[in-house]
């Protein structure tokens, strides 16, 4: 496998990079912003952008959108729009048999692969990059192998291998292998994905999840690629806190039973008898019912609900983040987030989490489904404020790796070989 540094494209015959379109592919792109995955795909695009790079989106219109274009921040949108059955991701009270029908529709939908045909054709990209493929499904990529265009497609979720794309059981878990259910509903996904010119996973952990299912069996350039924060970082470390004020933890994100809010609420209760001085702010917003649930079980005067707010002020406010996921996360943003922020990180060993944590260095590991281990953590950490300091600095160090000009660089050397492979293999487009 490849580790890609480069800056420069080189494609063969293929002159400057000014002359080479990019055409990124994800389901959802600004304003319709679903999760991490929409920031990724815009801190890339406007990223390429900047470098001098033609790019163009494709992605779905939001619900109650016409079809339409844009360009913002030097990337022209291309938001599409196709009647289906069911309801889209955008949606948030859709029901399970609504997105069901929403995702199987979108495997035989005559009207997205012509719209996307006209679209693609229309730009005539020297690349298709595709992200996240719920509501096109495989189209792109069979589009692309009828233009004779070389591909790239990133893992950042596990919508290839689980119709719901979570790759999670009906206990929030994660599932230890891919059921017969879920293998015979993504059997296209998986034929189709050997076409692919090249693959990059955002994380080792969900690269190697679908290699070893037999995904991208045949496509020889295989890379990892981190995701990237766009932001300023920290200039300065956390300040350490005066005898009595106590360690501060914090949790950012989505309320959803996969992401081990109740267990860390539960672990934070019985840790406060030895660290009294200790507080617990909870950033984010869930479903009116499940947060009504959480703060029924945070009955505790150290533990506070802040509902939506912005990174940089949550970050400012906490010593410690706490990822306590319970499911594979494929990276999870939050933690170079808070990296960004000079916030040292206490994770779970799920997913890609661990591959960006140091144990002891910029953060701490412990396994979720062990309670006595989350509340022994946080007992040891908020009684070491020194350790804090030290480890706010090695969070800045850290948050270099995920800098936005180190993603467009690797990406770029990345598009670079999959125009050379096209040469050797003959393809029409790069002659």
């Amino acid at each position: 496998m490849k580790t890609y540094e480069s800056a420069s494209p080189r494609g063969a015959g293929r002159g400057s990079k000014a002359s080479l379109r990019i055409v990124i592919v994800h389901n959802y792109y600004w304003p319709n912003q679903l999760g991490g995955a929409e920031i990724s795909v815009r801190t890339l695009a406007e990223g390429l952008a900047a470098a001098g790079w033609p790019v163009h989106i494709i992605c779905l219109a939001g619900a109650g959108q016409a079809q339409h274009e844009q360009t913002l921040n030097g990337v022209r949108i291309h938001y599409l729009h196709i009647p289906t059955v069911g309801r889209g991701l955008d949606i948030k009270d859709r029901s399970a048999a609504e997105r069901i029908s929403w995702q199987f529709s979108a495997e035989l939908n005559p009207l997205i692969r012509g719209r996307l045909r006209t679209a693609i054709g229309a730009i005539a990209p020297d690349v298709i990059h595709t992200f996240n493929l719920a509501g096109f499904s495989t189209a792109p990529w069979e589009i692309a192998k009828q233009m004779h265009v070389p591909t790239v497609h990133t893992l950042c979720a596990y919508y290839l291998l689980c119709p719901k794309g979570t790759m999670m059981g009906k206990d929030f878990m994660p599932c230890v292998r891919q059921c017969v259910g879920c293998s015979t509903a993504t059997f296209r996904r998986r034929r189709w994905s050997r076409e692919v010119t090249a693959v990059a996973g955002i994380s080792q952990f969900i690269l190697d999840r679908h290699l070893e299912r037999d995904y991208f069996k045949g496509t020889k350039l295989q890379s990892v690629i981190n995701q990237a924060y766009q932001g300023a970082l920290a200039t300065r470390t956390k300040k350490k806190r005066r005898s009595g004020q106590g360690t501060v933890f914090g949790f950012h994100g989505r309320f959803h039973p996969s992401k081990g809010l109740e267990a860390l609420i539960a672990a934070f209760i019985e840790a406060s008898r030895s660290i009294p001085q200790a507080t617990l702010l909870i950033g984010g917003r869930g479903s009116e019912r499940y947060e009504a649930f959480l703060r029924d079980r945070a009955q505790c005067r150290q533990i506070h609900f802040l509902g939506w707010i912005s990174s940089d002020e949550f970050y400012r406010k906490v010593d410690v983040l706490v990822v306590p996921s319970l499911w594979n996360e494929p990276l999870g943003r939050v933690v170079f987030e808070a990296f960004a922020h000079g916030v040292p990180v206490l994770g779970a060993r799920r997913g890609g989490i661990p591959e960006m944590i140091t144990e002891g260095t910029n953060g701490w590991l412990f396994e979720p489904s062990n309670n006595d281990q989350l509340r022994e953590e946080l007992i040891r950490i908020g009684s070491d404020l020194n350790g804090l300091m030290s480890a706010s600095k090695a969070c800045q160090q850290s948050a270099l790796h995920f800098r936005r000009e180190r993603l467009v660089s690797q990406y770029q050397s990345l598009y670079g070989d999959v125009l050379l492979e096209a040469d050797k293999a003959g393809n029409p487009r790069a002659q």
